[in-house]
């Protein structure tokens, strides 16, 4: 059976909740969500759908959707329930996407492939973001600060030798999380060190992020 708009969104916006880096903003399912929340909250609007309820034969979709709903709700009632939940997800995945870009705003604008990641608003926003950081920073700390500390990327050296200690907040991409296999994955490695091993289709699996990034990418597998 294929797959809807929707269904398709389920998944986008549960891999970038449950994934310690920004993905790839999915534009055009996005936008084609919303245009079909836009259709049907129209019709609920002007009440075209209450109007078909009563006007079809008996036979109709309409008339049998009206005969399965047990408490005698009108046909706009149950669709604007359904466009309310995906609006919830909508918000909520842009929620999500949000929380991401501010904490992790300066590697985000460093790095190239994180700054692929955005749309074209979530790119302005961000810019903005870091200019009011660097102002508030600036007016209320690098002022009482030694010059050579006076810089929102300033890194030091950490108590081990040979590392340094950076203000720029990273993704952590070594932490484990439960993914759904869809696709059966062959040769599959945590590392380069371990086993090939196989991820069945349907499986649920609790591995390490890294490894995965590219099978998600691909729609292989999706995090729960």
């Amino acid at each position: 059976e294929e797959e809807t708009t929707y269904e398709h969104f389920l998944r986008i916006w549960q891999n970038e909740k449950h994934a310690p880096e920004l993905l790839p903003y999915q534009i055009e399912v996005v936008q084609a969500l919303m245009t079909q929340v836009a259709v049907q909250q129209q019709e609920i609007d002007t009440g075209a759908l209450d109007k078909q309820d009563n006007d079809d034969d008996d036979l109709s979709l309409a008339a049998e959707e009206h005969r399965r709903n047990a408490l005698g709700f009108p046909t706009s009632f149950l669709h604007q329930m359904d466009v309310d939940r995906i609006r919830y997800t909508l918000a909520d995945y842009h929620r999500a996407r949000l929380s991401k870009i501010e904490k992790f705003a300066q590697f985000v604008v460093s790095d190239a492939e994180a700054s692929q990641a955005l749309s074209p608003k979530e790119l302005v926003l961000v810019e903005k973001f870091l200019k009011l950081e660097e102002e508030l920073f600036r007016t209320t700390l690098f002022q009482h600060l030694p010059e050579d500390l006076q810089s929102l990327q300033q890194e030091s050296l950490g108590a081990v030798p040979g590392h340094t200690l950076s203000m720029m907040q990273k993704p952590d991409l070594d932490v484990h999380v439960f993914c759904r296999v869809r696709d059966t994955v062959m040769d599959f490695r945590v590392s380069d060190d371990d086993e090939p091993m196989t991820l069945d289709a349907g499986d649920v699996y609790f591995i390490l992020y890294r490894p995965l990034r590219p099978l998600i990418l691909t729609d292989k597998v999706e995090l729960v």
